[in-house]
């Protein structure tokens, strides 16, 4: 673990001590400078998304964009947690915010084109799934209407064509 420098600007802005801030024993009306608080935040969001608490990870993320809507470490650590969690559409708004905001951002560039493309696949076999689900309700109509017409008196259309023949040789009815 890193130690703090004596004359670093964690020590002489924020008045709690900085491992209470990570671990969660101290809140965020406690510090003081809002980019110690972005800070902070944005590393016990890594420390939770390392420790596989994703729902903690988007709440320390959040907090810390909540304080600098600008926060890039941030907003690629709660996509990261989305992504995880297989909230696809989450993680893309995050990471096109993120290089919206720092387009240099490469590892952002690089997750915000592979998620983009999951969420663009997902929406396509969602829309065939749809497409699929209408035919088949299309589909089951039409066999219903065919089945009614059946037990009219008119040719059943689940009928195989064996028992069809066999039906005309019989004389039990007449095509």
């Amino acid at each position: 673990m890193s130690q703090v420098r004596r004359d670093s600007p964690l020590l002489s802005h924020a008045p709690a001590c900085v491992a209470c801030v990570a671990c969660g024993a101290v809140s965020r009306a406690n510090i003081c400078c809002p980019t110690i608080q972005v800070t902070l935040f944005s590393n016990r969001a890594a420390c939770q998304l390392k420790l596989g608490d994703l729902e903690k990870c988007i709440s320390d993320a959040k907090s810390a964009i909540d304080s600098d809507r600008n926060a890039t470490k941030a907003l690629f650590r709660r996509a990261q947690a989305y992504e995880k969690l297989g909230r696809m559409e989450d993680a893309c708004r995050d990471l096109y915010a993120l290089v919206r905001t720092d387009a240099s951002n490469k590892p952002g560039r690089k997750a915000y084109a592979r998620v983009k493309k999951q969420v663009r696949q997902e929406a396509r076999r969602h829309a065939v799934r749809v497409r699929v689900r209408e035919m088949e309700t299309e589909t089951e109509t039409k066999r219903d209407r065919e089945t009614e017409r059946g037990s009219e008196g008119g040719v059943q259309t689940d009928i195989s064509k064996e028992n069809y023949k066999r039906a005309i040789e019989n004389g039990l009815f007449f095509p």
